[in-house]
């Protein structure tokens, strides 16, 4: 396989880590490679992530070319219900798994509690979360999603 399909395989792994089990807030049950429809989403798979690729740039050095390659996530999830008392369900659910994200990526001060798949490749260099931000499903009342990018710096 590429290196760049090897990286989003383990992306995917480090992804599905996110679990109550691995002391995270939200438990992402599957990482998907594909979406059908980004507005309506089959409520049973609900929480999950997808992945895809996003522009990259190369840097040369000497002897050796440098790739700084952005991946896209979305995580859809759902709440308990429909906030119809404006307790703010839908915003309680994307902060938690935005501060799972950050903990994944080790963007605070809490390590992952689970070593990540990504690491262990050779050519990665650095991986840090880029952008991160909630958007709420306006024809869905208790479905969100959580959209962000990572930088990832790899040799090849």
């Amino acid at each position: 396989m590429s290196t760049r399909s090897d990286i989003l395989d383990a992306l995917r792994v480090d992804f599905a880590t996110i679990t109550t089990g691995n002391s995270y807030n939200g438990t992402i049950k599957s990482v998907v490679k594909y979406i059908k429809d980004f507005e309506r989403v089959d409520e049973t798979s609900l929480d999950f992530a997808y992945l895809f690729s996003l522009p990259e740039t190369q840097e040369m050095g000497e002897s050796i070319g440098s790739w700084t390659w952005r991946v896209g996530f979305m995580i859809y999830y759902k709440t308990a219900g429909i906030d119809s008392s404006e307790t703010g369900l839908m915003e309680a659910s994307a902060e938690e798994y935005i501060e799972d994200v950050k903990q994944l990526f080790n963007t605070g001060s809490n390590p992952p509690s689970v070593a990540r798949t990504v690491d262990a490749l050779d050519p990665v260099e650095a991986i840090f979360l880029e952008t991160i931000e909630p958007y709420f499903l306006t024809n869905q009342d208790y479905i969100g999603v959580v959209i962000g990018a990572l930088n990832i710096l790899y040799q090849d």
